[in-house]
């Protein structure tokens, strides 16, 4: 059966050639399918706002991640642990249970909410829980030391305890992060505290 809210959902598709048909939408799934029979799309995005026919405003949204991977050049090599930082926060600590990873191609991740209780979160809640999973704030900018303080908070505790569980396999036997002298100097000019360096 079509979800009621079907019918509120925008598609665009794109077509042979870069074709680009956007504010698509259907009644329900059997008009949706005859379409894509009809226009044969290679590629169809959905957006996340659920809109009112009527007004042509969101009244309801998945909570969306973007994850751009160009923000994580500079440490390339373990770029899996965001995502899975993000997703067991959402889980765990927000209740989340609906949670859509998308890789989008190029270098964009996509992380969908789809509990009811997301698509109804007013942008401050939104904004609230973009900021607690926020440690860093000026992304592939960041070649600066990250200063933390203990005790850590519980959502950076969390995310310290992913890091080191998987790091010493995957970082550094896997992905050799420490395989040349320019990785070895940027690793160093990231950590915190001099005195480490030298023992």
């Amino acid at each position: 059966a079509t979800c009621p809210q079907f019918a509120q959902r925008e598609f665009s598709f794109t077509l042979e050639n870069d074709v680009y048909r956007r504010y698509l939408s259907f009644s329900n799934h059997i008009e949706f399918e005859k379409e894509l029979i009809k226009m044969c799309p290679e590629k169809i995005d959905k957006d996340h706002k659920i809109l009112s026919a009527a007004q042509f405003y969101p009244i309801k949204h998945e909570l969306v991640f973007d994850i751009d991977m160009t923000d994580y050049d500079h440490v390339r090599f373990c770029c899996r642990f965001p995502m899975e930082i993000i997703d067991r926060v959402l889980h765990q600590y927000f209740g989340f249970e609906h949670r859509l990873w998308i890789y989008s191609g190029r270098r964009r991740v996509h992380c969908w909410v789809c509990d009811q209780t997301a698509r109804e979160l007013q942008s401050s809640i939104r904004q609230v829980i973009v900021e607690h999973l926020t440690a860093i704030t000026n992304g592939k900018d960041s070649t600066k030391r990250v200063t933390l303080y203990s005790p850590l908070h519980p959502s950076l505790q969390r995310a310290r305890e992913i890091v080191l569980s998987e790091f010493g396999g995957y970082a550094c036997l896997e992905q050799d992060f420490l395989i040349d002298d320019q990785r070895i100097e940027r690793f160093i000019r990231l950590v915190p505290d001099d005195n480490i360096l030298f023992e």
